[in-house]
């Protein structure tokens, strides 16, 4: 059976003879490089090693303990990802991403591979449009938001601190995609099992229903909301059928409102949002978090309402 050290320098001599003329071996050399890291951060992230050697690559070294289970596996590659993080830049990690998806193609044309594990979309770069790898929050960052959304000292007149503190638990805690928040309902918190869970029907894309376990820090910051919409307008504001995530008018909050809290928040907490819109960084915090404990990819996909695993997010 050929190791993917072979098969990663087959897939190297490969790109050579097609490389440009007037390419003086950066790209070769970018690839060579890439492929070192992405086989140190598997191997630390499956546990075969403590840590990467970062001073060091040597495709022989670091590829030598990774296996084909370990590419088709996008849980695997998206811990990587994540671990890669703390040690590159996030154009680093785009061009790191581009190397490992043009390999997985060329290893799925070979018979290597049975499918292409890079286009689960947290994954995903657009390698023609230039798009930077989406960016997930991290743990810390949430956490600042949300003691920014917290503190209405020195906010405008619109923030609301128990409103905003809901829609980071609800978006970080529950995956959602900014129409699916906003288009949930006081009913949808269901409290009555061991687990609280969401119920994303109305508003859930293609039509696709499901149910997403909740930890208390998201029932906590929606009971906050509810109780202080009961304290401002009475028990009409909180009816099963009200918005969950609502205006002082008591209109559902939509996605342009949500964009502007999170970057507020965001400004207060010193925290960098990525490009392009700011919710669904709270969205791939989510994903990263589950596939960091180890949740597997057809309960992450269910979870975040995708029909197919590939598109995972």
């Amino acid at each position: 059976m050929t190791s993917t050290v072979e098969l990663a320098e087959d897939w190297l001599s490969a790109k050579r003879v097609s490389e440009r003329r007037d390419d003086p071996g950066h790209s070769a050399r970018a690839r060579r490089s890439d492929l070192c890291r992405w086989g140190q951060a598997i191997t630390v992230v499956q546990g075969r090693r403590p840590q990467a050697d970062l001073e060091h690559l040597d495709l022989t070294t670091d590829l030598a303990e990774l296996t084909l289970a370990d590419l088709a596996d996008p849980d695997v590659l998206l811990r990587a990802l994540a671990a890669m993080r703390d040690h590159y830049e996030a154009t680093s990690r785009a061009r790191m991403l581009s190397t490992m998806r043009t390999w997985c193609r060329w290893l799925v044309r070979r018979g290597h591979l049975t499918h292409d594990p890079t286009e689960m979309e947290e994954l995903t770069v657009s390698l023609a449009g230039g798009r930077r790898l989406p960016k997930a929050f991290s743990a810390e960052e949430v956490e600042a938001m949300v003691a920014a959304a917290r503190e209405p000292a020195a906010r405008s007149r619109s923030a609301w601190p128990s409103r905003d503190v809901a829609v980071f638990r609800v978006l970080g805690g529950a995956g959602l995609r900014t129409s699916e928040a906003c288009g949930l309902l006081v009913e949808d918190l269901d409290r009555r099992g061991e687990r609280p869970i969401l119920r994303i029907t109305k508003a859930a894309k293609g039509g696709k229903a499901r149910n997403v376990p909740v930890p208390d820090e998201v029932v906590s910051a929606v009971s906050d909301h509810l109780d202080d919409r009961r304290r401002l307008d009475g028990d009409r504001a909180v009816a099963l059928d009200a918005p969950m995530l609502a205006r002082p008018d008591g209109r559902p909050l939509n996605p342009q409102v949500i964009d502007r809290i999170i970057r507020r928040c965001a400004s207060e907490a010193g925290v960098r949002v990525p490009d392009g819109a700011a919710a669904h960084a709270l969205r791939h915090h989510f994903g990263v978090q589950l596939t960091l404990r180890g949740v597997p990819l057809p309960a992450l996909q269910q979870l975040m309402g995708h029909a197919d695993p590939r598109t995972t997010s």
